[in-house]
């Protein structure tokens, strides 16, 4: 099945899961994928929602 979260670092590099401390680090962005179906009688196919996000603060550095 699908992962429902895929970490990825500056170099759009997939990273392993689940993330370790040290990974937990590299991580820039996060990609979200959910299939989603209504349950019917009918014969109704999933839809899938596949979303990509940077993390806007992984380079924040705070001023002294």
């Amino acid at each position: 099945s699908q992962p429902i979260f895929e970490y990825f670092d500056t170099n759009d590099v997939q990273l392993a899961s689940p993330l370790s401390a040290a990974s937990l680090l590299a991580v820039d962005s996060i990609k979200i994928t959910l299939v989603v179906r209504k349950q019917t009688t009918l014969p109704v196919r999933s839809v899938t929602l596949v979303n990509q996000v940077r993390l806007p603060n992984v380079d924040y550095q705070p001023g002294t």
